[in-house]
């Protein structure tokens, strides 16, 4: 009996110590998110003063989204947990704010999005829509939205859970990931401030 216990102080101390963290505070552009100050363009997205802030003009459509990424120092065979601390500037009908991951280009990715009146998961391949999953979700605030949003992907069932604020929002079985590229998306006329994100595995 004392062997067993032995063994399992030993995998558990293992498992403490490979445990690995990184933690985007936005003091620097440490993982290369892209910027774009552009007018002329869709959006911007801007890191200053500790912040990264999105902001889009595009009309509300998943192949029309204003985007920033990053490549995260992740291992995509084993399980992880995404955390973002975020500010939303409106929820409604015609604005859109997202979480965006599995990200190869801006045709091919995974994204999280949500509005005023629903939640939804949508796998995009060469920017055209291979499958979605919608629910309909009741935000007690609509604008100025703080908010904690948490992915958590367990490499071995290949299961994909989203969280708002410690709240489970859905669930996606069966669902692969393969690319590094994680991100933060806007539609419509909105806002989005990310104060840090972390990235554990």
């Amino acid at each position: 009996m004392k062997k067993v216990l032995f063994l399992i102080a030993i995998c558990f101390a293992s498992y403490v110590l490979n445990a690995q963290s990184y933690k985007e505070t936005f003091d620097s552009n440490s993982l290369e998110w892209t910027e774009c100050t552009f007018k002329k363009a869709d959006g911007t997205a801007i890191i200053d003063k500790g912040v990264m802030t999105l902001k889009s003009k595009v009309v509300k459509d998943l192949r029309t989204f204003f985007e920033t990424h990053c490549y995260a120092p992740l291992n995509m065979s084993r399980s992880f947990t995404v955390v973002a601390n975020v500010k939303v500037k409106v929820l409604d009908d015609e604005n859109a704010a997202g979480f965006v991951f599995n990200y190869r280009d801006n045709g091919n990715y995974y994204v999280f999005s949500f509005d005023k009146s629903c939640v939804e998961f949508c796998r995009l391949v060469d920017r055209k829509v291979a499958g979605r999953i919608i629910q309909n979700v009741k935000w007690t605030k609509k604008g100025n939205v703080n908010q904690q949003w948490k992915l958590v992907y367990d490499a071995h069932s290949q299961q994909i859970e989203f969280f708002v604020d410690d709240m489970p929002i859905m669930k996606v079985r069966h669902m692969p990931l393969e690319y590094t590229g994680f991100g933060f998306y806007t539609v419509g006329w909105q806002e989005l401030i990310i104060d840090d994100i972390e990235f554990i595995q």
